[in-house]
């Protein structure tokens, strides 16, 4: 989406929105996560899920940097696309998922 932005303002625009959807997405997988985990395991799963995702910033943003600088704007966003749609897809289309707790 970023890609495809004609101007700053529709950047601006977009950006706000992603910063919009994303508290909303982090409570509801928050919510999911606490319905599912039994509570004597409550603990250990949200440290280590917090530990994935947390230690994952630095180094994501290390690598977009090196991207940036390397292989450019459009090729750093078209790969992080890419990388997210895929992300999205398996997570669509995984059965596991679609069916948790269900």
């Amino acid at each position: 989406m970023l890609i495809v932005a004609p101007n700053l303002l529709m950047l601006g625009a977009i950006l706000a929105l992603i910063f919009f959807l994303l508290p909303i997405f982090d409570v509801l997988q928050r919510s999911r996560r606490m319905a599912l985990i039994p509570d004597a395991l409550q603990g250990r799963i949200n440290s280590v899920y917090r530990l994935i995702v947390f230690s994952s910033n630095p180094v994501s943003v290390a690598l977009t940097g090196l991207l940036l600088q390397n292989a450019g704007t459009k090729l750093t966003i078209l790969l992080m696309t890419g990388g997210l749609m895929f992300i999205a897809l398996s997570a669509t289309l995984n059965p596991h998922i679609r069916r948790a707790g269900a």
